[in-house]
């Protein structure tokens, strides 16, 4: 299968062309494209706007920190190893003005959208 410029090779794609784990590279492509991401964790499908992906200060095991949208919504910090069946989005979204950067629970940034006050520095 040849593959085109900018086309992503999927990996284990399941019918939906979803991968049956969410790969970090879907992770930071997502982040870097300011695309939505859709995902199963612990069985419950999760919409989100991906913002930063980084290393855990207790674990040092990645984490995702998102805005989840929906009835359950808000920010949240994901485990990596919970996100299953990812698949990103063409919807683009905003920064969000109440995006502040990343938690404390953040040990080492690996992909970041930078906030309103780092872009204008």
């Amino acid at each position: 299968m040849n593959q085109s410029v900018g086309e992503e090779k999927s990996v284990l794609a399941l019918p939906n062309g979803k991968a049956p784990y969410a790969t970090l590279d879907q992770i930071r492509r997502a982040i870097s494209l300011r695309r939505e991401i859709e995902f199963l964790r612990r069985g419950e499908y999760v919409v989100a706007e991906p913002y930063v992906l980084g290393n855990a200060v207790r674990t040092g095991s990645f984490v995702l920190y998102c805005y989840v949208l929906g009835d359950e919504g808000g920010w949240k910090l994901l485990r990596y190893c919970e996100v299953r069946d990812l698949g990103v989005s063409s919807r683009e979204f905003c920064v969000r003005d109440d995006y502040e950067g990343y938690p404390k629970e953040i040990q080492v940034l690996d992909t970041y959208i930078p906030t309103r006050r780092m872009a204008r520095a």
